[in-house]
């Protein structure tokens, strides 16, 4: 029967829901695909039985699956049906949300919604889609990726993956919209957002592209490289940049190229030949190695104080870990993360915004880590660290000689009036009642162990970062 001149709703009508048990999958997705994109139907309609799931997605206005899922659907998602269509009708993770003031509509996972579901690959299929509200996809991310910080317990299939070599910086996507727009994980509409520095991401991006054509003597033809992109796609670079990242603390700049996903038909493009000849010419490829030299790098790289003198790390002193990408669209990613970039991502990037003041960060974690161990790991892997924490420790110092004075009965001490009124926060509330003993030797690291804590970060903050 051919349904071509029959709407999506008519064909819905026509299904009769069978026993969920009684399947052949090979057939069920096979019928699936030709109802909702209009292709011939090769067995009879009546014996699909994730039919009743299609009728939801398509029918089902409930708070977490739009009705928009349709159009989609409809238009796009026929690579992703066989394996997503019972998943999405029946998991609450899934959200799309309308960005206001535009067309857009953003589908993302919620990470702390439970479901029945293990395989993390719905997440990632559909985590970060962009599309317009006629259903057209405008913008496909990578799929994000599982991460590991050691080598046990995971299986690596040789011939499944490829094995690329991670440098610190930002992955942002272009896609088209009546424009080209910048996405990153921070928001959909970046063009014009700053980060650490003054310069919007699109002029950064384009300035770095500009440096690097300089770099190889390349007088450009076009200073605007993204107006020569092919529209259908979108395109997913890697930017580093101290205006952008704040690890990356010199005057070094990158931008590579990651892949190009066809927004209808979602084959992606790896290598540079959808570029003209200057593209292809200034900006690199990720570099790619052998799985097992990468899983080599990665084990040297999870112990950052030996690894920092190697000459690996000296020739990509922002390296990051171990990327590998699957040939199987229904796999993960895996991200082999260097102790570095775990460090990075545990003490700066997980707790840092376009707001974050580098110095109450350093404050922060200069309360809170108290091993100093810890301490000089962090100072080596994030330097601007170093002086702000040499400058609290001889603060602290000044603030502990003021207390240890004023319990001792010296009331004439030429201090400042903040310093003056934190001391006597401390005697009232904390010292007096906790200090036994004023001529104990350990009697500085006492009042140390009490006020050196992250629950008088404010009262800090205020007396040494404004």
């Amino acid at each position: 029967m051919s349904t071509s001149n029959i709407p999506v709703d008519s064909i819905i009508d026509q299904i009769k829901v069978v026993d969920i048990n009684k399947i052949d999958k090979k057939k069920e997705e096979l019928e699936i695909k030709n109802c909702l994109f209009n292709n011939i139907n090769s067995y009879n309609i009546d014996d699909i039985p994730l039919a009743r799931f299609i009728k939801k997605i398509i029918r089902n206005n409930s708070s977490y699956i739009s009705t928009l899922v349709k159009d989609v659907l409809v238009h796009n998602i026929k690579s992703y049906v066989e394996h997503l269509v019972e998943q999405l009708s029946t998991d609450p993770r899934l959200q799309i949300t309308f960005v206001k003031s535009t067309n857009l509509f953003i589908s993302y996972y919620k990470n702390n919604v439970k479901t029945k579901h293990p395989n993390d690959f719905d997440s990632t299929a559909f985590n970060g889609l962009i599309f317009n509200d006629v259903g057209e996809i405008l913008c496909i991310p990578p799929r994000s990726m599982l991460r590991f910080n050691t080598l046990d317990n995971i299986k690596i299939d040789n011939n499944e993956y490829r094995a690329y070599i991670a440098i610190d910086g930002t992955v942002f996507s272009l896609y088209y919209n009546d424009k080209w727009c910048i996405s990153t994980n921070k928001g959909y509409l970046m063009d014009e957002q700053t980060m650490f520095g003054k310069i919007p991401l699109k002029q950064l991006i384009l300035n770095i592209y500009k440096s690097k054509a300089n770099e190889h003597n390349i007088k450009l033809s076009d200073n605007n490289f993204i107006e020569s992109l092919n529209k259908e796609y979108s395109y997913t670079f890697r930017l580093t940049s101290v205006d952008w990242n704040i690890g990356i603390n010199s005057s070094f700049t990158d931008l590579v190229f990651i892949q190009a996903t066809h927004n209808k038909n979602f084959n992606i493009v790896y290598d540079t030949s959808l570029f003209n000849t200057e593209l292809t010419s200034i900006i690199n490829m990720t570099k790619t190695c052998s799985i097992d030299y990468g899983k080599e790098i990665f084990l040297e790289s999870r112990n950052y104080i030996k690894f920092r003198h190697s000459s690996f790390y000296k020739e990509h002193p922002y390296f990051s870990g171990i990327i590998l990408r699957s040939n199987n669209k229904y796999h993960n990613d895996i991200f082999l993360e260097s102790e570095k970039m775990e460090l990075l991502r545990k003490y700066i990037y997980s707790q840092v915004n376009i707001t974050t003041s580098v110095k109450h960060l350093a404050l922060h974690h200069y309360l809170s880590v108290i091993k100093t161990t810890e301490i000089d790991k962090l100072i080596t892997i994030y330097t601007p660290f170093s002086q702000y924490f040499e400058e609290f420790s001889i603060k602290m110092n000044t603030l502990i000689n003021v207390i240890i004075q004023k319990i001792s009965g010296k009331s004439d001490l030429n201090i400042s009036v903040q310093y003056d009124m934190v001391s006597n926060f401390f005697i009232k509330n904390s010292i007096v009642g906790e200090i036994s003993y004023l001529k104990d030797s350990n009697l500085y690291h006492n009042i140390l162990d009490i006020i050196k804590n992250k629950q008088y970060e404010t009262i800090y903050a205020s007396l040494w970062c404004n």
